[in-house]
């Protein structure tokens, strides 16, 4: 009950707000297309951008409730969008980049598209404190998270590895082999990691940056723990284990219920919880990078193929969520 009234309030606040006496002569607001599907990351990178937009141009943002942002504080504290609410516009406006200008006074509702941004914009917005101070107001959790219980008194690492074969196409660097005969399993489709090879970096870049980052911290005892697609993660951890070969550096992993699907929102605040991120080009970590408060977060910034090997040729080094000083190498 206390949740319906709160959704009411908000969205007698938007009609209030945007109804002022002659139908269509309200000032401009800015909403998204309608995304009544996708996965998480998506969604959020879709509203992040979208208030990027309205904070930079100063112009209120009609949200569009999408799945599981009723999970997040932003369901209840942005204005609501409502089909009644397009009369007080001169017209609608689609965008599918940032746009240079918005006029705040000409009664349009502009509407973003799902498409990336181009990536001086996104850059400008990740290196506003100011704006990610207030995304992380928003993309917090309304219900109480059980987040994991993490060992006291030694440094952490979340390590998000994505695998794809679920929710994802399969990675080319996964390729079925039978008899020691290719297969390909998947002929007239794209490989996952030949469409996004920095969403899905290889096994090799995690295990070079888990070295990189033992090695900056002078090799002290690190709690590393796999959020991960993978059907099998304890192999995983194992593979990571036995090639880093470091005594000091501990693996960890959901042991029961590892599955693409589940978990999604545990997952995404539980990563927030550690010191450090190693993760993916994936709007899902991507999005828990913003919202952290990471001393270090690793990310893949380019890469090159030889043959059927992935190689990560960049990384990004962020420090303290200072994007405007992020390191290359």
């Amino acid at each position: 009950m206390h949740n319906i009234i709160k959704k009411l309030f908000l969205l007698s606040v938007a009609l209030l707000f945007f109804t002022q006496g002659s139908g269509k002569n309200c000032n401009s607001a800015i909403t998204y297309y309608d995304r009544e599907n996708g996965r998480l990351g998506d969604l959020l990178r879709l509203y992040i951008k979208t208030k990027w937009i309205a904070y930079r141009h100063n112009v209120p943002l009609l949200h569009k409730p999408f799945p599981f942002s009723d999970q997040f504080e932003l369901d209840y504290k942005e204005a609501r969008y409502n089909q009644n609410l397009l009369k007080n516009f001169q017209h609608v406006e689609k965008i599918n980049h940032d746009p240079d200008f918005i006029d705040s006074e000409k009664s349009i509702l502009y509407e973003v598209g799902y498409y990336p941004f181009i990536i001086t914009p996104w850059g400008n917005a990740l290196k506003d404190k100011k704006f990610i101070q207030l995304l992380q107001q928003l993309i917090k959790p309304h219900y109480p998270i059980q987040k994991l219980d993490l060992p006291e008194g030694i440094k952490t690492v979340a390590l998000h590895v994505r695998k794809g074969g679920g929710a994802d196409l399969p990675l080319y660097a996964q390729q079925v082999y039978k008899n020691d005969t290719y297969i390909d399993m998947n002929m007239t489709k794209t490989y996952a990691d030949k469409s996004w090879p920095l969403k899905f970096p290889p096994d090799q870049y995690y295990i070079d940056q888990l070295i990189l980052l033992s090695a900056m911290l002078n090799d002290e005892p690190l709690y590393v723990y796999l959020f991960t697609d993978d059907q099998n993660p304890s192999a995983l951890a194992d593979l990571y284990k036995s090639k880093i070969n470091k005594p000091n550096i501990i693996f960890d992993y959901r042991k029961k219920g590892n599955h693409h699907s589940k978990n999604i929102i545990q997952d995404f605040f539980s990563m927030t919880q550690f010191n450090y991120l190693i993760r993916g080009a994936s709007h899902y970590s991507e999005a828990a990078h913003i919202i952290g408060n990471y001393e270090i977060a690793i990310y893949p910034k380019d890469y090159i193929w030889e043959e059927k090997k992935l190689i990560i040729t960049k990384v990004a080094i962020v420090f303290d969520n200072d994007w405007e000083h992020e390191v290359c190498i």
